[in-house]
């Protein structure tokens, strides 16, 4: 079965790796793909993106979004920031906002509470952030169990 990667068909079981995107003069993205058949390498036009759609949809690789506790790079980084900062403890509102707290939380069923009323106890965070943080939690996440 071949795949159609930008403008080249690829058999799935000779791609060793796939990267290297750049754009060139006139904005048209490329990027290498290296085959294990004669270590060669080619040149396709594609993104990066439309590379990755491809071989998830063809089941060469998973799709991140299947696995609900995927960290990716940005939310380990914002996770390790926040345990620097001596934040330890995420929760999401019933209303779906997202906060960080020094201190384990309580819950009075629509709002996560910190432990004493001080203001740096408690950090609002982009309510897109840490997906995986639900309003139907029963505790909250506790960033120390995710970090090395």
């Amino acid at each position: 079965m071949l795949i159609k990667i930008g403008n080249y068909f690829v058999d799935p079981t000779e791609i060793a790796a796939v990267g290297g995107e750049f754009a060139d003069i006139d904005g048209i993205h490329y990027i290498n793909i290296w085959l294990r058949k004669n270590e060669q390498s080619v040149l396709v036009e594609s993104t990066m993106d439309e590379a990755e759609a491809a071989l998830i949809d063809a089941d060469v690789i998973e799709d991140p979004a299947d696995d609900p506790m995927a960290l990716i790079v940005e939310e380990m980084e914002l996770l390790e920031q926040l345990d620097d900062e001596g934040y330890h403890f995420l929760a999401r509102d019933r209303d779906g906002k997202l906060f960080a707290y020094r201190h384990m939380p309580t819950y009075d069923g629509a709002y996560w509470n910190p432990e004493t009323p001080v203001n740096d106890e408690v950090k609002a965070l982009n309510r897109d952030a840490c997906p995986f943080v639900t309003v139907d939690d029963a505790a909250p996440f506790d960033i120390r169990e995710v970090l090395p």
